[in-house]
This record gives C-alpha cells, structure tokens and sequence, in this order.
C-alpha cells in the first residue's frame, strides 16, 4: 500500500476535489480523492477481516469456494483504495461535460467517459506508474501476491469468485459511499449527518436468499429461475442494524437533496460547462483562445483521450485554464470565466 500511495497516479487525487464545486456552497468541503480513497481502504480492511471471521461453515451449506481467504483480505481493501483513480478535474462536473460533448457531437455513446473504465485502464497501463509497478515492480518486492491486481481487477468489475464482495463496492450501500457520507457531513456541518459507522460495519453478515427471492428482485436469467441453491449475499443484521441502516438512508436522502444537489452547486456547474462550450465554440471557428496543455484541448474538443491526458488532468489544470480565459480577448468567454472567479 505504502508503494501504492508513492504513484503519480495516487497523488494525483490530491488535486481533485471529492464534492467538485460543492464547497462553493459549504466551505468545509474542499476535501479531496485522496482522503477518500484512504477512508475506503479504511473501511474495507476492516469489514473483509470482520466478515471472515464471521463467515459461515460449510456445514451451514456455505461453499469452500466461497470462503474468503487471506489473498482476499489484501484484494479487497485494494480494490476500494483504487475505486476513484480514474476521476477527472472536479469529478463528475467535468465527467458530465465531456460525455455531453462526445454526445452532442457524434450522437454516440460508445465512448463515453467512464471513471470506472478509466480507473481499470490507469492501473492495468505499462504506461502509469502504478500499472507498472502492478505488472513488474511488485514481482521483485511482493512475490507473494504478484498477481494481485487480476483480483483486484475481478472485484471492481464483478468478475471476482467472491460475488457477494461487489455490491460493497458499488451498491446502494457500500463502502464509497459509507467514508463519504460521515466524512462529507462533518465538513458540511449539517445537522442531519451520519456517524454511526461502527456499528453499521458490525451489523454487516452473510444472508442466504432463495432462487425465487433472486428471480423477484433482480433481472435473473432462466438458468438462475431454474437454481435450486441458495444465493449468499451481504445484509445488514436487523437486530442490530435496522436503526443505524435508516439513519444512512436518511442522511443520503437529505445530503442528496440539500448539499450535492444545492441550486447554487448546479449552476456553478452549469456556468462552468458553459465556459468550455464557449471555448469548443471559438476552436471549432478557427479562434486562439490559448489553451495551455494538450490534455486539455482534447477534452475541449471532443477527442478522445489517452492515459497520459487522464494522468495530466487535474483541478489545478482546470482552474488554470479558465484564470487564463478571464484575460480573453472573447468577450463572452471572459465575462463567463471572470463571474466563475
């Protein structure tokens, strides 16, 4: 892990921002990825080794294969630790933009931005630091788990032999979501927050659920209809739990509604979107607007993206650009980018 955090790429999260133009709003948010990805990693090491020791026999009809190993208690955690590497300037502000932009142009989805695909692709790259050290360096230094990043790969895209691991991964309550509702609602001082993190992590255990439980809640195929074994799956124990689990759903509800989605965050969002459809505007004229890196002239242009530009993009770069445009011989562009200042 220490190796891991050493990365470009880890570092890089220092200068994106987690709640994008959030702390325009509430100044307590200028928190970044970096923080975050330490909170999941966090999470994650505790509740993989609190489930293994809580985890049922095989005389409970709980399969060998599914048991999770010490192998696991390293994939995991890691996999959580690399969920946001792919995040782009202000996370999904500029996301948004530029999936409008490849939409608007060539009313395609094929190539939309993903950060998921991007965090698969900055950690399987030669061409990153971290990929690098994934593919060659930890077979020096870890030769134990050389092959590591195939697990880690395998969870975050719900190919993993442990299932039941991937909606704690991404899901209506995983592990994203459970460092960034208690971080978030401290730093926003609101008073509707969630702090019980403790608790809902030991109320976290294994469940077996019918094959006619599958076929009623999920979009299941015939084969599955046709499965007589038992499904496994995380819940939460009711007993212990139900209270924490309502006051998570209610801060989420409440933090969704009031904070993320504020009407003052959506249109610094949308001004900020307006500025770099100002500037693809004046490119796509033939106008200099003086763009100052390669990265960035491919995001404003639509084109697709290589590793390298991910890895260059950041915060800084963003804010960089528009200070610049605030001196723009446009006038349009410098009254939008001087009003977002």
């Amino acid at each position: 892990v220490r190796r891991i955090l050493q990365t470009r790429e880890l570092q890089r999260l220092r200068f994106i921002v987690q709640n994008g133009l959030g702390r325009f709003v509430y100044p307590g948010l200028e928190g970044t990825r970096f923080p975050h990805s330490l909170g999941a990693y966090h999470i994650a090491r505790r509740l993989i080794r609190s489930l293994r020791t809580h985890q049922p026999t095989e005389s409970d009809g709980f399969p060998s294969t599914l048991h999770i190993e010490e192998r696991d208690l390293i994939a995991f955690p890691l996999a959580a630790l690399l969920h946001d590497i792919g995040h782009g300037p202000l996370s999904h502000v500029w996301e948004h933009y530029i999936n409008r932009t490849k939409t608007s142009k060539d009313n395609d989805n094929t190539y939309l931005y993903s950060h998921e695909n991007w965090s698969i692709k900055l950690i399987t790259s030669n061409l990153t630091e971290i990929g690098h050290f994934f593919s060659s360096g930890i077979k020096k230094e870890f030769p134990k788990y050389a092959n590591i990043i195939d697990d880690v790969v395998a969870l975050l895209t719900d190919k993993h032999r442990l299932y039941y691991l991937h909606p704690l991964l991404s899901g209506n309550l995983d592990i994203d979501r459970l460092d960034f509702m208690v971080r978030d609602t401290r730093n926003a001082g609101v008073t509707y927050g969630f702090h019980d993190l403790d608790w809902i992590i030991r109320s976290f255990c294994f469940a077996r659920v019918s094959p006619q439980q599958i076929v009623r809640t999920s979009h299941s195929s015939d084969e599955d209809a046709n499965a007589t074994d038992p499904f496994w799956t995380i819940a939460i124990d009711g007993r212990k739990g139900l209270n924490t689990l309502l006051q998570f759903i209610h801060a989420r509800e409440s933090m969704y509604t009031l904070v993320y989605h504020h009407k003052t965050v959506h249109s610094m969002n949308i001004l900020l979107e307006n500025i770099f459809e100002r500037a693809r505007d004046l490119v796509t004229a033939g106008v200099n607007v003086d763009i100052i890196s390669e990265s960035l002239r491919k995001t404003i242009n639509g084109e697709e993206l290589s590793v390298e530009d991910v890895v260059d993009l950041d915060d800084n770069a963003l804010w960089m650009q528009v200070k610049r445009w605030a001196a723009s011989s446009d006038v349009v562009l410098k009254d939008l980018a001087s009003s977002v200042l």
